[in-house]
């Protein structure tokens, strides 16, 4: 069976189409996650939470900030490993951010390493 370069574009089309759309209705249903509901249940997941950062320095290409929420005092540590330069400020912007990322425990405390940082309006 011989295929042509149309067909293969339309089946590439197809699956693009296919990927954005799933990609929108995960985004969709990923509501973020309140700092006080975080528990050891949540290890190895990926999660979202909105916060104000705090508390940012750079260790060794590694970016440690804390974010905390408005309406409570509780804080979670969060770690991104090589940041980008945008990352760095946004953190350094003190203001409200979602983070995206997977619940890690280190030294017998929760935290989240990041993998997207977004600002929230």
């Amino acid at each position: 069976m011989f295929l042509s370069n149309a067909f293969i574009a339309r089946i590439s089309l197809i699956i693009s189409i296919i990927g954005i759309l799933g990609m929108v209705f995960v985004s969709y249903f990923f509501e973020p996650i309140e700092i006080t509901e975080l528990k050891k249940e949540h290890l190895e997941q990926k999660i979202s939470v909105n916060g104000i950062p705090s508390n940012s320095f750079i260790v060794k290409n590694v970016l440690l900030f804390y974010i905390k929420p408005f309406e409570n005092s509780k804080k979670i540590k969060c770690v991104i490993f090589s940041p980008s330069q945008k990352q760095i400020e946004l953190i350094n912007s003190k203001q409200l951010i979602q983070v995206i990322g997977i619940v890690k425990e280190y030294e017998k405390e929760l935290e989240i390493v990041v993998d997207k940082v977004i600002t929230v309006d």
